[in-house]
């Protein structure tokens, strides 16, 4: 479909060339054998397995974890936001 819009003259001017797969690739052939999931690593540290809700580490005196390893699951919203928010919201209140 995509090939097709850039087809159009209204918009071919616009367009530039495809890179991947190549025109001369089927798409859905590229397609079934490229895909792939997307992993968005989380909990490695969860709260309240490896951290307080402070996000220090049991055990090691002065060592916080700020980033996506303490989400307990996998956030709806995007990972990189949700991470901006832990790291903000834990940087107010570490004191050192």
């Amino acid at each position: 479909m995509l090939r097709r819009l850039t087809g159009r003259e209204a918009i071919r001017s616009y367009a530039g060339r495809e890179r991947r797969p190549g025109a001369e690739v089927a798409a859905i052939s590229h397609v079934r054998g490229t895909a792939r999931g997307f992993f968005h690593p989380v909990g490695t540290c969860a709260i309240g397995r490896v951290v307080d809700g402070g996000g220090r580490v049991y055990g090691l005196d002065g060592l916080f974890v700020a980033d996506a390893s303490i989400m307990p699951t996998i956030p709806r919203a995007n990972t990189n936001l949700s991470t901006i928010a832990v790291a903000e919201r834990l940087a107010e209140t570490i004191v050192l």
